[in-house]
Formats: structure tokens, sequence, C-alpha cells
């Protein structure tokens, strides 16, 4: 429905996460009215992976294309859950 999930695979103590790309591209007309996160994913996000490492979890995450084309402000709030993380 909005663009992302989330996969557990239980067996290997691993959640797969997969997200459209899409959502933080410089011509998603979306970043105008919330530059940081329109489709609410970062939230999201940011909770699965506290969850997963409050449960010792591994997080792979999956996108079809690399965040570096992503606007700026956006892209920002996803590296640094990817820093923290």
């Amino acid at each position: 429905e909005y663009g992302y999930y989330a996969e557990p695979i239980e067996e290997k103590n691993l959640i797969v996460v997969a997200y459209n790309s899409q959502v933080c591209a410089n011509d998603d007309y979306y970043l105008l009215r919330d530059p940081t996160d329109p489709s609410g994913f970062i939230e999201w996000y940011k909770d699965i992976l506290y969850d997963a490492e409050s449960k010792g979890q591994i997080v792979y995450t999956i996108g079809h294309a690399p965040p570096q084309g992503c606007s700026p402000e956006w892209g920002a709030r996803f590296g640094a859950l990817i820093d923290r993380f």
C-alpha cells in the first residue's frame, strides 16, 4: 500500500526490508509538501530498526535505486539511520 514492507525470516533471525526508493527522488513532487518523509517510510523504518536491534535481529534493506540520488533532506534522515544502525 505504501511502497515498503518488511518480511521476517525467523529461522535466520533476519528481517528483509524492501522499499520503493523513488519516494526520495528529486523529481517526486510529494517532497515539496514534506521534504523529509512524504510516505512515512523513514519513521516506519526507524521503528523496524529499533525493534530489530532490541531482538538481536539482522536487517537487510533493499531498494531499486541508490540513495545517492535522493533529495538532500530525505537523504540526510535515511543516512542518519544507516549510520546509527
